[in-house]
């Protein structure tokens, strides 16, 4: 029971490790594509060796591999949030275009072509 407590514990402080710790990567302006594969081998190294020696070790894999998750996803959340308002963006200057084009019409359809 108190194994299970100290893993359901170093969960949570895992999601706080990785949210913190990818807003202060961000900061740093660590390009993304080599914080994910590097965090990735340093959670799986830590999580065997702390399987061996302590609790302790095998948390801090935990927290590690879990933010570089975290991560990811946020990234790629910031990705498909970007390429969606510029899509957004892109469609409404086409509908402002084409309210133009019809109101144009309307005003004068001896000039249409």
């Amino acid at each position: 029971m108190a194994e299970a407590l100290i893993y359901i514990a170093g969960a949570g402080a895992a999601l706080l490790a990785g949210d913190y710790g990818g807003r202060a990567l961000f900061r740093a302006g660590i390009p993304d594509e080599y914080v994910f594969p590097v965090l990735l081998v340093a959670g799986v190294l830590g999580f065997w060796s702390g399987l061996f020696l302590t609790h302790t070790a095998a948390l801090l894999a935990f927290a590690l591999f879990t933010f570089a998750l975290v991560h990811q996803i946020a990234d790629q959340w910031r990705n498909e949030a970007r390429r969606l308002k510029n899509e957004n963006k892109r469609l409404s200057y086409a509908l402002d275009a084409e309210k133009r084009r019809v109101e144009r019409l309307r005003k004068h359809p001896d000039k249409s072509g």
